[in-house]
């Protein structure tokens, strides 16, 4: 490990110490409401009226009342709790905390699961690998600070990406379940991987994946009942064309609310150029199957960064996700003997996209920065992976597959 590596561990270090400190003094403040206040307060009312109030979870009026006492007078509910059920499930670990207490743990718990993530994902050689300095310094961006100043759930996806990872790579389906379940918290981060869930490969994993999803979604509907998942579809569209406006949103539909106002017919548009994009994903895995573990890892930190790029609704936050990538990115580069730096000069051009399509002064312009530097990630992946697989047609040797310390995905 050289000294830049070094510096950038003490760089990343030094931003998270920050990022808890701020945190804290925010908590002892008592100031402003965040995401984890929602997460709180729907949990602890549940706790009060029973499985009664399970239909009624996402109705104005329950939110209301959950979180009376927590916003000012004329702001409840303070922010809407929108997502799927399973992060009330979640969130039972620290509702028996009171609400500044319980983000403290809640936040700490999170950022233990993103520094966990980012460690194993990006260090097979041991806490002297070089890689981690780069994936911490990943995990240590714009996008963490908002994750722990909202209290998002998005903090625990890093790792349950990596479970399901490793899951698929030693063929233990708990694993894969289980992380999958973990992942339904925030489904519109994961549309693109639809793509790689249609190609000949790994259908043992898919078929829990879905499995996994589909225990979910119908443990969801039985809780919830017919008027729960009106009221779940209702809630979500108004928050996202009403209660946020897309033009606070990193994704194409922001783009076009900015471009040419709202309505019906952006919203329809937008929808379109995400199902092209899909379809573009879908091409493009088909003109490039990965084969090697290598290229494996670049073709799904490119179906990551595409995902992001296409779903209906992206905050900084969200972008807690893309040390996956990085993590990814950085391995292929490293065995193949390139720097690690570009992973970095583009964690730092995530975290100046997220600042500027944040800011107050720049968010009104009709040009979101996120989702362009997204779809430079999605194409370069996409390049490097066509070089790799020009470079080496053919599967690595099973003695550089044991070498490396990773295993070829079975068929």
């Amino acid at each position: 490990m050289t000294r830049s590596d070094r510096a950038l561990i003490a760089a990343s270090a030094a931003a998270l110490v920050t990022y808890g400190a701020l945190v804290v003094a925010g908590s002892a403040s008592g100031s402003g409401s965040h995401d984890f206040t929602a997460y709180w307060a729907v949990t602890r009312a549940l706790l009060r009226t029973g499985w009664s109030g399970l239909p009624h979870l996402y109705d104005a009026a329950f939110q209301h009342r959950a979180e009376r006492g927590l916003a000012s007078p004329g702001a409840l509910p303070a922010l809407p709790f929108v997502n799927p059920p399973i992060v009330v499930g979640l969130v039972l670990a620290v509702s028996w905390l009171g609400s500044g207490p319980g983000l403290l743990v809640w936040d700490g718990l999170g950022l233990a699961a993103l520094v966990a993530a980012a460690v194993w994902l990006s260090a097979p050689q041991g806490l002297r690998d070089p890689r981690i300095a780069v994936v911490l310094f990943a995990g240590a961006g714009v996008p963490t600070l908002s994750a722990l100043g909202e209290g998002q759930v998005d903090l625990f996806l890093p790792l349950a990406v990596a479970v399901a990872a490793a899951g698929v790579r030693r063929h233990r389906w708990a694993q894969v379940a289980l992380a999958t379940a973990v992942c339904s918290v925030k489904p519109e981060l994961f549309l693109g991987w639809l793509v790689p869930a249609t190609r000949r490969s790994q259908r043992w994993a898919v078929g829990v994946a879905a499995g996994s999803l589909a225990l979910v979604a119908a443990a969801s509907a039985l809780v919830l009942g017919g008027h729960g998942l009106a009221a779940f579809v209702a809630l979500n569209r108004s928050t996202l064309t009403a209660h946020f406006l897309p033009t606070r949103d990193s994704t194409i539909l922001g783009e076009l609310w900015s471009l040419v106002g709202g309505g019906t017919a952006t919203e329809v548009a937008a929808a379109a150029l995400s199902l092209v994009g899909l379809v573009v994903m879908w091409w493009g895995w088909g003109r490039r199957p990965p084969r090697t573990p290598t290229e494996w890892r670049l073709a799904l930190s490119m179906t990551t960064c595409g995902s992001l790029l296409l779903a209906p609704h992206l905050l900084a936050h969200d972008l807690v996700l893309l040390v996956v990538p990085a993590a990814w990115v950085a391995r292929s580069r490293f065995e193949r003997g390139q720097s690690l730096w570009p992973v970095v000069a583009w964690t730092a051009a995530i975290d100046l996209a997220a600042v500027w399509d944040t800011n107050t002064a720049t968010a009104t312009l009709p040009v979101r920065a996120v989702p362009l530097v997204l779809l430079a990630a999605t194409w370069a992946c996409w390049h490097a992976l066509g070089a790799r697989s020009a470079g080496s047609p053919h599967p690595l040797p099973a003695v550089a597959v044991a070498a490396s310390g990773v295993r070829l995905p079975r068929t």
